[in-house]
């Protein structure tokens, strides 16, 4: 089972789903000065090990025509590219639960290839922080398992 937290904005239309998914095959991550989006790829669908370097991956969204029977929709492709910089997969334990969950060591380390900056990066967010997209609203976010 995974965690994370869905964050969406009160004034925008940003949204955000933290976490591993194994659809994906990675996590997501969010410059929190631009909006770039990023993703932390691991070996495994379901997660990475402990102990395993993964590297941070630039997203982006491409157009793509269905082949299909609906030709006039407009769908898009996920793309991802490597950015050359990594974060460890930590173990750690918490309270309460029977079996450890997996942090990454390094996030703040992060410089976005965006906008330059560095430390902006973010795997979560806290309640109330305030939206990376129009800058004015504030995000309401809450726990997930999928």
């Amino acid at each position: 089972m995974s965690f994370g937290q869905h964050c969406s904005c009160d004034s925008c239309e940003f949204e955000f789903l933290s976490g591993h998914s194994h659809h994906t095959g990675a996590g997501d991550a969010v410059c929190t000065q631009c909006d770039a989006r990023y993703c932390l790829p691991s070996k495994s669908s379901w997660g990475p090990d402990f102990d395993e370097l993964v590297e941070l991956h630039s997203t982006h969204a491409e157009p793509v025509r269905h082949r299909g029977r609906r030709k006039n929709i407009l769908y898009h492709n996920v793309v991802r590219e490597p950015t050359g910089q990594h974060i460890l997969a930590v173990r750690i334990e918490v309270e309460g639960l029977p079996y450890p969950r997996v942090a990454f060591a390094g996030v703040d380390e992060l410089e976005c290839t965006t906008c330059k900056s560095r430390g902006s990066i973010v795997l979560d967010f806290n309640q109330s922080d305030a939206c990376p997209r129009c800058k004015t609203g504030k995000l309401k976010c809450e726990e997930v398992t999928y």
